[in-house]
């Protein structure tokens, strides 16, 4: 892949001059935009893309994004793990380890709108790959702090460059797989969410007891190392350079696609596409106006409530904050008094069970998502959240604590997931890495404000902070029910001027 560009040619193009002869759409057909079944003067992308199929080319973008996913993963778990070595070393208050979590959504707030107009603007590969780099850098200087502002200015840096590559990253992935194993594919690339956070518990447990979290840090920017290299072996979406009116290369990568996949391109030359660039009033008007005002929403809560389970485990499991005895208590009230009190490796053990849990409605997903649709599947998945977060006021011993957080994993993560599919199928190319990035932006709000749930108002009532988080996911699960528009079997659109047809 890491020729592409460069060894694949597209016979009849003149390549000094970047154009070839395009025949004009006549009257009445729909302009080479969104049509389904082809054109009397070539294709679309959307048609190649289906023509092309599913195979070995998109399963090696699925591991290389994969990859880069699970590297970003391990960057926001590491949020978790951190809390108790932070606190020891520079005897934080509970509202100045908050403030750690805050600081870096907030960045990934900021980096995620930013990189998702870039994205529409300057490419998705070229964000995705801008901000690997700054995770790795930014990663590392977090490693040698020397204080804990300088720490804070960093996560908040780390959480700005990961804004910018899970966008790319996403968008990128979801332009190359045909609308029959989108959903389904993109369901599985959670799994990779997962492993990360998996592998960075793992790390954690054997790092930082041994040689503290500065060396658990450093060793978290490898994965990204590793997933920059690949990410200079794969191109640019064909959708973004049809858009752009970069004819030419969008047909070779698309000619490459056919080739690896032992297939081939419909008849003809790629039709251009009506050009547009990233305007954030688009996701306003017409038929995306209701659309965007109830993802905001739902992005809100859905990071909202994925990122304070986190941290209400990780506080919880910190401090004991379960059925114990006397002598717990009298422990737990002495390390309160000094500040310090590390993970235990069964805390460790808990949170990783806890984190597999998403793995285990993989699965599901796959099936209900074209099934019974994206839309019912979000609602079951907040009303899911909702019932397993109030089994949290019952008093229970760590296993079933660990059972409860799993189940509450296993709906939050999922639904994190659809709406990551379903922001990348109902916004058209021109402003689908925008719409993704602002739909971030909201989830990183959330985020930003959860610590004060999860780790502040858990410590003076544990009741309030469960019954926030639960009655937060019902009401979520209720607006979701306002999605004007489904997206199971709707082909991505390149452009918004085209009427909807597919509500």
């Amino acid at each position: 892949m890491m020729k592409l560009l460069t060894d694949v040619s597209v016979p009849g193009y003149d390549t000094t001059t970047s154009s070839f002869p395009v025949k004009t759409q006549t009257k009445g057909t729909w302009g080479g935009d969104d049509h389904p079944h082809g054109s009397q003067d070539g294709y679309t992308v959307e048609e190649a893309v289906e023509k092309i199929g599913f195979g070995k080319f998109q399963i090696v973008f699925i591991v290389i994004t994969g990859l880069v996913m699970s590297a970003e993963a391990m960057e926001m778990m590491l949020l978790s793990v951190l809390t108790p070595p932070l606190r020891c070393e520079w005897y934080l208050s509970e509202v100045e380890v908050a403030l750690v979590s805050t600081v870096t959504f907030f960045g990934m707030g900021v980096g995620a709108t930013l990189g998702g107009a870039l994205a529409d603007k300057y490419g998705r590969l070229c964000v995705t790959r801008m901000g690997t780099v700054f995770v790795i850098w930014y990663g590392l200087l977090t490693s040698i702090a020397p204080s804990f502002y300088w720490l804070i200015f960093c996560r908040c840096m780390v959480g700005m460059s990961l804004g910018f590559g899970t966008i790319g990253g996403f968008t990128l992935l979801s332009e190359y797989i045909p609308v029959k194993h989108r959903a389904r594919m993109l369901v599985l690339m959670s799994s990779s969410w997962v492993l990360g956070s998996f592998f960075e518990i793992f790390l954690a447990a054997i790092v930082i007891p041994w040689v503290g979290w500065r060396t658990a840090v450093a060793c978290t920017s490898v994965p990204a190392a590793l997933s920059l290299i690949f990410l200079f072996c794969i191109p640019e979406s064909p959708r973004y350079l049809v858009t752009h009116g970069r004819l030419v290369e969008a047909e070779q990568i698309l000619k490459y696609m056919a080739t690896i996949n032992n297939s081939t391109l419909p008849v003809g030359h790629l039709i251009p596409n009506k050009k547009g660039k990233a305007n954030i009033t688009e996701l306003f008007t017409g038929e995306y106006c209701v659309t965007t005002g109830v993802l905001w929403v739902m992005w809100f809560g859905v990071s909202w409530l994925t990122y304070g389970t986190l941290l209400l485990n990780s506080e919880i499991l910190e401090k004991e904050h379960l059925c114990n005895s006397e002598s717990d208590i009298i422990d737990i009230t002495l390390s309160e008094v000094c500040h310090c009190q590390f993970h235990e490796f069964e805390d460790y053990v808990s949170m990783a069970v806890s984190t597999c849990g998403a793995l285990l409605v993989i699965p599901i997903n796959m099936i209900l998502v074209d099934w019974i649709g994206r839309r019912r599947c979000i609602l079951l998945d907040f009303l899911m959240v909702a019932f397993f977060y109030l089994f949290l006021n019952i008093c229970m011993n760590k296993v079933q604590y660990t059972i409860v957080i799993f189940c509450i994993r296993i709906f939050s993560e999922s639904c994190f997931n659809m709406c990551y599919i379903y922001t990348v199928e109902v916004y058209p190319t021109t402003t689908r890495g925008l719409g993704l990035g602002t739909g971030s932006t909201c989830a990183r709000v959330g985020a930003m404000l959860t610590p004060f749930i999860g780790q502040v108002l858990l410590v003076h009532s544990r009741m309030s902070a469960v019954l926030v988080y639960a009655c937060s996911a019902a009401v979520c699960g209720l607006v979701s029910l306002a999605l004007p528009i489904e997206t199971m079997g709707r082909q991505m659109k390149q452009s918004s001027h085209i009427e909807d047809k597919d509500r």
